[in-house]
């Protein structure tokens, strides 16, 4: 986080702003997209953002398929490398980007193939808007490829 502590007090708020004007939940093509978990009894911010296994370990209740992130697919599968999971209608696909030697996982929506790639990927922004989008995630891929040495 000290990349994030030496941006300017304005560049900070802008991405306190933008991250807290995004949605919980993503209804897309069928799937739920949510960060950590969600059920039909818990939508609140803290599960959303926060679940591990108290989301693993229910029925979802939900008549989509719930695509997350924020749970290691090794601790749900118990396999390394990771890869991207399926089961009880969820979709796992963090694949542990974040650590040395594990890859970015990816689920195209169109067609729903896995892909992993290699953590060293540069994002580069599509349209003019999505430049602090871009510049935040670079940020935290730099970070925490300085977290792995």
């Amino acid at each position: 986080m000290s990349q994030f502590a030496e941006l300017s007090a304005d560049n900070r708020d802008k991405i306190d702003e933008y991250l807290k004007s995004l949605p919980l939940t993503i209804e897309l093509n069928g799937y739920t997209l949510v960060h950590a978990g969600i059920t039909a009894t818990r939508r609140d911010e803290e599960f959303c953002v926060w679940a591990r296994e108290e989301f693993l370990n229910v029925p979802t209740g939900l008549d989509k398929t719930v695509l997350l992130g924020h749970r290691l697919t090794s601790f749900i599968t118990g396999e390394k490398p990771m890869k991207i999971w399926s089961g009880d209608g969820r979709i796992g696909i963090d694949c542990g980007a974040c650590f040395k030697g594990c890859q970015l996982g990816c689920l195209p929506m169109d067609d729903m193939e896995s892909e992993t790639y290699p953590k060293q990927i540069q994002l580069k922004p599509s349209v003019k808007q999505d430049a602090i989008t871009v510049d935040v995630m670079n940020n935290i891929m730099k970070y925490q490829e300085g977290l792995s040495h």
